[in-house]
């Protein structure tokens, strides 16, 4: 019951504070006209086409956002913009009095902007002030597009769009074409759509808008103006296909085993509508898909993997919604390897094989946003062996699964919304069906200075499947969460309430159930230069947490943190947190909230220092520590980041972190009855160390063409010198449990090692079609050795089994609009 009032007591005390009156008013929105046009300028980058002398346009000083807020841009910029029946055509000026000294790095499609001069136009075309499409373009040409909603930036998202640039005596300038198949927009005669431009200045390190966008204000597109003058749009027939071929050569080491397998499939894009487009792949292939950066994992919680998969990447901006679509489970394997005594492992997948996929998403004129995805998996099998005949069966692991999402989502005023999800998940043959909903809303006041955001979730989980042979579990979590969110001053108090059975991992991702958690932070944010900053934030807070069920208290936590850049463009960083009177950690013994491990007082902090950034070597360094003194524990570490870049094509960097603890309590095992039931749960004392390398080189032979080589070695070594057993007191105790197996080795040192190489050459041939060459090497190896040098383990690694992967792959993007304008002309 406690924890429900503490829930109602956060929950009045958020809308209080939401919705108080703020003095503040709007800002008066800039407009501007774009200019019906009956031919079309060449998109070369030269602007002395006939049709711009013909339009009109704004000439001034943008407004900056950093470094010096709400000051003047130093140079000009001339903006055009036009349209006819087939799209957006955009000119643009961007004055400078040292045009040799503009910045140009140089990159592929959406790389290759940190350290060049920007151009950048966004269209919210449904003038809602909640989601834009955004384009960018580089002074180098490089070209780099971007969905904005309320709550994100999805740079997954791709369009096909022309861009050019040059450089003259008066600075530099682009021009841009950009169809109406990469926009989404309402039917109506006569249209206003919301507009920034977006300049980058970068010797400067300048950032400034046409429409001021103010860093202390909550949102994004709510700072645009406005674009008048837009009739009689005709929207185009928005259909593509991109069909693909790949060819592998596959080599692996432990089996000693090649391969060489070709796959060909089809990418499809199509409007159904102005508002809704339908994305589906057919025989998917993810090849040469980035390896993720395993690690060991000690903890009891799952690692979160990145998703780089494009498809369930880009446009699933509607779908991102707390914890409930985590990508990464459709055609990843979860099921287990049921063997009889006899049995052993002789291979198994880690995938299910995706079959295909698609998605449907869109917005009506309503504001009314609609996704809907759906995905099928085919069973996947594994392979064991009796040991007493030599015979050999399949096993199933993974049923044919069917992955379902649909989101509705309503725009409100003020920039708020409301939301409702569905996901279920259904596995054939007796698998378990899953079943998740979530209503969430996040509400504004007049002047976004205010917000009061939320979620109710249930969960429902049949584990017998079609069969139901198992009971049905079932679970909530609630969050809410209010404050004020704009101004210099900012504050934000939460609470939510995680029921022990919520379960949503079938499709979506969390951590921990069984938790209610409360907590309050304060920011001070001064965004204009003083004494020897350009910018200052500082945050203050606490975070407290108990168990539902059993209600009991678990942590306890105070953290603060502040940031600054300098005027010399530096950057600094420090933290620090403590933990001030005793935690109990129920989540560690993996005992389903039976046991608890007691963490005794402590703290740690750290700090940050990056060096600036447009210079051609960067320095990013940080050190932290961890201490907890009535144990002597004290855990530290250390990052280095050096980049360089050798001229605007080539880049060369590293990242290496390095972290040791010393005499940390973990858990180890589970010394189990015959019946299964723990009879104890183990933990040891270890010392623990992680050393991750990574290097990355990128050289741009061109803004369609470039290479691109990943090299990455983590080392994890853990020892063990004693054994506990935890008891239910949260203490640990002496055990008789061994730690030396029957031969004298230690059972639980580890030594782990993943070392991968990521080659890459990529050739953009034509618009949104590439030919790319991977190559792939990977080795993962674990091991019982210890107090070996870097150089030994590196060595003891290469010489492991390892993995190679050749592929090339051919995907030729097909617009039928344009084919078909090309056959009727």
């Amino acid at each position: 019951m406690r924890n429900v009032l503490v829930a109602v007591f956060l929950l009045c005390f958020s809308v209080l504070t939401t919705f108080g009156q703020s003095k503040s008013k709007p800002k008066d929105r800039l407009r501007t006209d774009a200019a019906r046009i009956s031919e079309a300028p060449k998109v070369d980058g030269d602007l002395q086409d006939a049709v711009w002398q013909q339009v009109a346009g704004f000439d001034g000083h943008f407004v900056q956002s950093s470094p010096k807020n709400g000051a003047v841009s130093a140079f000009k910029t001339e903006v055009k913009i036009a349209y006819d029946d087939r799209g957006i055509y955009v000119s643009a000026l961007m004055k400078d009095p040292q045009p040799d000294s503009i910045f140009q790095e140089m990159g592929i499609r959406d790389t290759g902007y940190n350290n060049s001069d920007i151009f950048s136009i966004a269209f919210d075309t449904y003038n809602n002030q909640q989601n834009a499409f955004v384009f960018m373009v580089s002074a180098a040409g490089t070209q780099s597009d971007y969905f904005e909603t309320v709550d994100n930036q999805d740079f997954n998202w791709n369009a096909v769009w022309k861009s050019e640039v040059s450089i003259n005596k008066w600075g530099w300038q682009v021009e841009m074409f950009i169809p109406y198949m990469a926009l989404r927009f309402p039917k109506a005669e006569v249209q206003t759509w919301g507009l920034n431009i977006h300049r980058v200045v970068k010797r400067k390190n300048e950032f400034s808008y046409w429409n001021y966008v103010d860093p202390n204000t909550q949102g994004f597109v709510t700072q645009f103006g406005e674009l008048e003058g837009l009739k009689d749009l005709k929207p185009p027939l928005r259909l593509a296909i991109s069909p693909y071929l790949s060819s592998y050569y596959n080599i692996d080491g432990a089996a000693d085993v090649a391969e060489f397998r070709t796959t060909a499939g089809l990418d499809l894009k199509w409007g159904i509508n102005q508002a809704f487009t339908l994305d589906m792949t057919l025989i998917p292939d993810f090849g040469q898909v980035r390896a993720d950066n395993q690690i060991l994992n000690l903890s009891a919680f799952e690692v979160r993997f990145e998703e780089n998969r494009p498809f369930f990447t880009e446009g699933t901006e509607l779908f991102n919604r707390g914890d409930m679509f985590y990508s990464r489970r459709v055609g990843t394997s979860f099921g287990s390897v049921e063997m009889e005594e006899s049995e052993e492992l002789v291979s198994r997948s880690f995938e299910a094989p995706l079959l295909n996929a698609s998605k449907v998403s869109g917005r009506l004129d309503n504001g009314l946003g609609i996704g809907v995805f759906n995905a099928i998996t085919d069973a996947n099998r594994a392979l064991v062996k009796d040991t007493l005949t030599d015979k050999t069966r399949e096993v199933l692991v993974d049923p044919l699964t069917n992955f379902n999402a649909i989101v509705l989502e309503q725009n409100l005023k003020n920039n708020s919304n409301v939301a409702f999800m569905n996901t279920n998940v259904h596995r054939g043959r007796g698998g378990e069906m899953a079943n998740v909903s979530r209503l969430d809303w996040r509400l504004f006041n007049k002047t976004n200075t205010y917000a009061f955001r939320g979620s109710a979730a249930y969960s429902h989980i049949n584990e017998g499947g079609n069969e139901g042979e198992k009971p049905n579990k079932t679970g909530h979590n609630i969050q809410l969460n209010g404050g004020k969110v704009s101004g210099k001053y900012q504050y934000v108090t939460w609470a939510s309430v995680v029921s022990e059975n919520y379960d949503p991992n079938d499709m979506g991702f969390l951590r921990r159930n069984n938790l209610l958690e409360q907590g309050v932070e304060f920011t001070i944010s001064e965004q204009t230069p003083f004494s020897i900053y350009n910018n200052m934030e500082w945050n203050i807070g606490y975070e407290q947490r108990f168990l539902v069920e059993p209600f009991e208290f678990t942590n306890l936590g105070f953290f603060t943190n502040i940031n600054a850049q300098f005027k010399n463009f530096m950057f600094a960083n420090a933290w620090f947190s403590s933990n001030p009177i005793e935690n109990y950690d129920y989540y560690d013994p993996r005992s389903d909230f039976e046991y608890f491990f007691t963490r005794l007082p402590n703290f740690d902090g750290g700090l940050y220092f990056a060096s600036d950034g447009r210079k051609r070597f960067q320095l990013q360094l940080s050190q932290w520590f961890w201490a907890c003194p009535q144990r002597d524990q004290f855990d530290n570490g250390f990052n280095i980041s050096p980049r360089f870049r050798i001229n605007k094509r080539a880049t060369v960097s590293m990242a290496s972190s390095f972290g040791i603890m010393r005499k940390e309590k973990g858990f180890v095992d589970h010394d189990r009855h015959e019946n299964g039931d723990i009879n104890q749960v183990i933990y040891g004392n270890r010392n623990r160390f992680e050393w991750d390398n990574s290097m990355f080189a990128n050289y741009s032979i061109s803004n369609k063409m470039g290479v691109n080589l990943r090299l990455r070695h983590y080392w994890s070594n853990v020892v063990y010198d004693e054994l506990y057993a935890l008891g239910k007191d949260g203490e640990l105790y002496d055990t008789d449990f061994p730690l030396y197996d029957e031969e004298g080795n230690e059972k639980y040192l580890t030594n782990f090692n993943a070392f991968n190489v990521e080659l890459t050459y990529s050739w953009e041939f034509a618009s949104s079609s590439f030919l790319t060459f991977v190559w792939k090497n990977q080795v993962y190896a674990e091991d019982g050795q210890k107090n070996l040098s870097y150089g030994e383990n590196l060595r003891n690694t290469l010489a492991s089994d390892q993995l190679n992967s050749l592929s090339l792959r051919l995907i030729y993007f097909l617009d039928i609009q344009q084919v078909k304008d090309h056959f009727l002309m």
